[in-house]
C-alpha cells in the first residue's frame, strides 16, 4: 500500500550513510539545495 511505501521511504532516508560521512540523505539533499 502507499502508506507502507511511505513508511519505508521515510526510514531509508533518515538512515545515516557511511558514504555521506554518516549524515542522512535528507540532510545532504537540503544542504545541496540551499
Amino acid at each position: 500500500s502507499d502508506e507502507f511505501i511511505k513508511e519505508i521511504q521515510y526510514k531509508i532516508n533518515r538512515r545515516p550513510r557511511e558514504k555521506l560521512n554518516f549524515s542522512t540523505p535528507k540532510k545532504e539533499f537540503f544542504k545541496f539545495i540551499s
